[in-house]
C-alpha cells in the first residue's frame, strides 16, 4: 500500500465516521477547514522500506479529528472528546482490517492543547506507526 492508498483508505473511514476529510501540511488547516466536524490528515511520514519487488513499508501518520467548540462548557467539551476519541479508535481499528495493511502500532490519542484553526476548535491527535505490504 503505498502513501495515496493509505491517504485513501483514511479518507473513507474519516467520512464513513462524519467527518469531512482533508490532507495538507499543518499550517494550511486554518484556510481549508471550513466546517465540522472534520479530519484533518498530515502528511504521512515515510519510516521504513524492507524488500525490493515485495516487502513492508511503515509509516508514521498523524491525524486529527476537530469539533466545534465555540461556546461549550467544560462538560460538553469533554463529551466531544470522548465521541472523538471512540471515533479514532473505530477508524484505526478498520484501518488495520485493511487487506494492505499489516499492523496499527503504536497508537496514541490525546487532546490538543490549542485550536489547530482560528474557529473555536477543539480536537483529539491520533498518531499511528502504520505497515503496510507491497
Amino acid at each position: 500500500m503505498n502513501r495515496a492508498l493509505l491517504q485513501n483508505a483514511l479518507r473513507d473511514l474519516a467520512v464513513a465516521a462524519g467527518y469531512e476529510f482533508h490532507a495538507a501540511d499543518d499550517p494550511l488547516a486554518p484556510a481549508m477547514i471550513g466546517s465540522y466536524p472534520a479530519a484533518w490528515l498530515s502528511p504521512p511520514k515515510l519510516h521504513s522500506v524492507e524488500g525490493r519487488k515485495h516487502g513492508r513499508i511503515s509509516y508514521d501518520i498523524v491525524l486529527h479529528l476537530l469539533g466545534s467548540g465555540f461556546r461549550l462548557s467544560p462538560d460538553e467539551r469533554n463529551r466531544l472528546w470522548n465521541r472523538m476519541e471512540a471515533d479514532a479508535l473505530e477508524i484505526f481499528t478498520a484501518l488495520s482490517e485493511n487487506d494492505s495493511v499489516i499492523a496499527v502500532e503504536n497508537l496514541e490519542i490525546s487532546p490538543r492543547t490549542s485550536a489547530m484553526t482560528n474557529h473555536g476548535d477543539i480536537s483529539q491527535s491520533i498518531s499511528a506507526r502504520v505497515v503496510t505490504c507491497f
